[in-house]
């Protein structure tokens, strides 16, 4: 199971909140017959790029100690999820970012 993150969307000049989108950061992916273990296993956001008002690049982490480091880009957009802003608890019914796979640092290894 993945986990959900708030994405902001802020103006740079003032900082004032244009929204809160929820995205869905990939499972922790653990070695066949690995347990998951909290202290030795992360995922989560590294890094997020804006290349246009509502789409990003993003940069996902996953590392376990058997299964080692995951790096994966994705290509994700806030048309179509919900705006949370306001919402003190998410209740996992709302409209997720989209992404979609560009590249899996993995598959050049």
């Amino acid at each position: 199971m993945g986990s959900s993150s708030r994405v902001l969307r802020l103006d740079r000049a003032t900082g004032a909140n244009f929204g809160e989108f929820v995205y869905e950061v990939d499972p922790v992916r653990l070695a066949p017959g690995e347990a998951f273990n909290p202290v030795s296993s992360a995922n989560g956001i590294g890094e997020i790029l804006a290349i246009s008002d509502s789409d990003y690049l993003t940069v996902e982490r996953n590392v376990s100690a058997a299964g080692g480091l995951s790096v994966k880009l994705y290509r994700t957009s806030i048309h179509g999820a919900e705006n949370v802003a306001g919402k003190a608890t998410l209740t996992g019914t709302e409209r997720k970012m989209r992404k979609a796979l560009v590249f899996d640092f993995a598959s050049t290894c």
